[in-house]
């Protein structure tokens, strides 16, 4: 159910609030000081935000794309679900700031306030690379990076808190997951190949046409986990949630190598 709403909302913040959020008129946002102003739902595209007085503000849900909020003071303001994408909010300070699931692909965060989360997360979205950092014990929960794939081949993630990250297409080549909490995860078409699931919490997870090639998985949590066209060629550790378990795995290629062409079904047990 958590990721079918994380899947629709991103969506919908991209493409359906752009053409139905409530516009603003000038006179709404002409003032210098617009802290907790309720801009929910609304259209804000390339709008002069510069400089403007925004803590608490409500934007969540709002269209804020290639808006101007340039040195403007965002402190614990609600961008959850947020399309912020171009948005100019270099200078700007976010500190306490809601970002979950706000779509943050080219804004300008140059020399912007952020809390250590959001810092190093826009930090791996402007870089587009983790390749070999360490985010052990980091939280990367709810976090939304859908529009390219981003590498985080080789990282160490040991005890990292991914819980309904957004992360399709994502590599996670030879990265260290042991313990990681990847609970309703999205993760479609993600790349795990030779990945260390060990113990990970992955429940419900979605690795529709995910490539698992010699991961390992033993002591995994898989209750739930969707493998569906997933290639799980060589995982270790699977063998009892084959026979078992609820998850789906509808034309996997297995362990063995062979392609599944029907689903497991659910166990009376």
């Amino acid at each position: 159910m958590y990721r079918c709403i994380i899947i629709v909302g991103v969506l919908f913040v991209l493409v359906t609030l752009a053409c139905e959020a409530r516009g603003v008129p000038e006179e709404e946002i002409e003032e210098q000081n617009l802290s907790g102003h309720n801009f929910y739902f609304t259209d804000l595209q390339r709008r002069d935000l510069s400089g403007k007085i925004l803590q608490e503000a409500d934007f969540s849900y709002a269209s804020l794309w290639s808006a101007d909020l340039q040195n403007a003071d965002l402190r614990k303001a609600d961008l959850n679900w947020t399309n912020l994408r171009d948005a100019n909010l270099s200078g700007a300070n976010l500190i306490g700031a809601k970002l979950e699931f706000a779509s943050l692909k080219g804004a300008n965060f140059e020399g912007a306030k952020l809390d250590e989360k959001w810092a190093k997360i826009i930090d791996l979205l402007t870089s587009g690379s983790g390749h070999g950092q360490d985010f052990s014990n980091f939280d990367l929960s709810r976090v939304a990076m859908s529009v390219i794939e981003y590498d985080l081949s080789k990282a160490k993630l040991r005890k990292a808190n991914l819980e309904e990250a957004y992360i399709p297409g994502i590599n996670l080549t030879k990265a260290d997951l042991t313990s990681a909490k990847l609970n309703q995860a999205h993760l479609r078409g993600a790349n795990l190949t030779m990945a260390n699931l060990t113990h990970a919490n992955l429940q419900d997870a979605n690795l529709h046409s995910a490539n698992l090639q010699e991961a390992n998985l033993t002591g995994a949590n898989l209750d739930g986990v969707k493998f569906t066209y997933a290639n799980l060629t060589g995982v270790q550790g699977i063998e009892d949630y084959l026979l078992e378990s609820d998850i789906e795995i509808k034309c996997a290629i297995m362990p063995n190598g062979v392609k599944r062409q029907l689903e497991i079904p659910i166990s009376d047990n």
